[in-house]
């Protein structure tokens, strides 16, 4: 996980403004994706990225879709057999 850029800010309050939004932005988007993790960890369902389903699937679990940054994710249930696309 990256570090906290709040207090890299209090240390460092000369740093560059647009350098800390990376920073935080960041640190915000893995904060979230660790708490998905931990959702899916809870109800037994499986997180999947979006770049290893295919169109059809994507379309099927619209429902169970977070976005974190740019990245899409989904959850699908624990009892569906998917085939996921390999990626290299």
């Amino acid at each position: 996980m990256s570090c906290n850029p709040y207090q890299v800010l209090y240390f460092n309050p000369s740093i560059h403004s647009i350098k800390f939004a990376k920073m935080a932005e960041k640190y915000h988007n893995d904060k979230d994706l660790n708490m998905l993790k931990k959702v899916s960890e809870i109800t037994g369902y499986r997180l999947i990225e979006s770049d290893k389903l295919n169109w059809r699937q994507r379309e099927k679990y619209s429902n169970n879709k977070f976005q974190i940054g740019y990245y899409v994710y989904y959850l699908i249930p624990p009892n569906e057999r998917l085939k996921l696309k390999e990626i290299k």
